[in-house]
């Protein structure tokens, strides 16, 4: 699987994204995927200045308590999720029919959802018993579950950064980010900011929900499957134990259908680029791949600018490319 970009291992095609009406579980992963996307942008964005209506993250959240403050330039992930959950509001997907309310719950999964009960991957607000959050977004109760999110300031909260918690279960998913101060480099006192984990942490998440994606249905008994996505009801079952859906896992409609060979859904993977004992078998759905080399560009000699980041030059080289055939 590839490490770097965890849809690249997903046989979906990019032309999917051109029909959202769909319920397929791709479809479902592209929700929960680009919310996530957008709140970890927003965030990132603000704290390198590439976003001009935003600063770094003002939060006080962590405790003095061994020779450390609160300092650097953190990812406000306050203002991008209050960003994403505008966004997703405008993006107008607040219909009542079935669809609407599955592409609701993947987006939230992904990260925006900020309502009782909802459950976010790069976290939702979670200002209530009961909300789990991958990135954050509060946490204040007892029983709340965060990996960068601000709090846990009671018993029974799990969170990496903020005043305590069982953060062993989630630590690998968060960066904490310190500076040292003091004379002859002796760090008599650190200073240190939130950071919000790489992407593709978060993308393999996301990935292994996708794999997982639960198939609901509506409980009208009388419904027509072809008029299903149009049907106002009230309640949702996973059509394996008919019972509601986990707010903490994925769910779509309907069956995928083959992405291998080309079809009114999909391109096929022909042509695909995959990568060589990843995921080229996989994706090329065991019809072998072809090998050519191109020149590309890539990152070189990069350095470590200030405190957290990183500042890299372009430089060409030759690279072998595999692609399905």
């Amino acid at each position: 699987m590839n490490k770097r970009n965890p849809q690249k291992s997903v046989r979906y095609s990019e032309s999917l994204k051109k029909r959202e009406h769909l319920g397929f579980k791709e479809t479902s992963f592209l929700y929960a995927v680009s919310s996530a996307g957008l709140v970890h942008s927003i965030s990132r964005g603000c704290s390198t200045g590439r976003l001009d209506r935003c600063t770094c993250d003002e939060s006080k959240n962590l405790q003095n308590e061994e020779a450390w403050r609160w300092g650097g330039c953190g990812d406000n992930i306050k203002f991008g999720l209050k960003f994403t959950r505008r966004f997703l509001k405008r993006a107008k997907r607040n219909g009542k029919d079935v669809l609407a309310r599955v592409n609701r719950h993947n987006s939230h999964l992904g990260g925006g959802g900020r309502r009782r009960g909802y459950h976010s991957v790069i976290g939702g607000g979670g200002r209530r018993r009961g909300y789990h959050s991958v990135i954050g977004g509060g946490g204040r109760r007892r029983g709340y579950h965060s990996v960068i999110g601000g709090g846990g300031r009671r018993r029974g909260y799990h969170s990496v950064i903020g005043g305590g918690g069982d953060g062993e279960v989630v630590k690998n998913h968060v960066e904490t980010k310190c500076k040292c101060h003091g004379v002859s480099g002796s760090c008599t006192v650190q200073t240190c900011w939130r950071q919000l984990s790489p992407f593709n942490i978060i993308g393999e998440i996301l990935k292994n929900k996708y794999e997982n994606s639960q198939q609901v249905e509506i409980d009208n008994n009388h419904a027509n499957r072809k008029t299903a996505h149009k049907r106002r009801s009230t309640k949702m079952s996973v059509v394996a134990n008919k019972m509601p859906p986990r707010r903490m896992e994925m769910i779509h409609i309907d069956s995928s259908p083959s992405f291998c060979r080309q079809s009114r859904y999909s391109e096929g993977t022909k042509a695909r680029e995959c990568i060589k004992d990843r995921n080229c078998n996989s994706i090329c759905c065991g019809r072998g791949y072809n090998v050519q080399t191109k020149t590309v560009s890539r990152p070189c000699k990069c350095e470590v600018v200030w405190c957290c980041q990183f500042r890299c030059q372009q430089c060409l080289i030759d690279e072998e490319i595999h692609s399905c055939k």
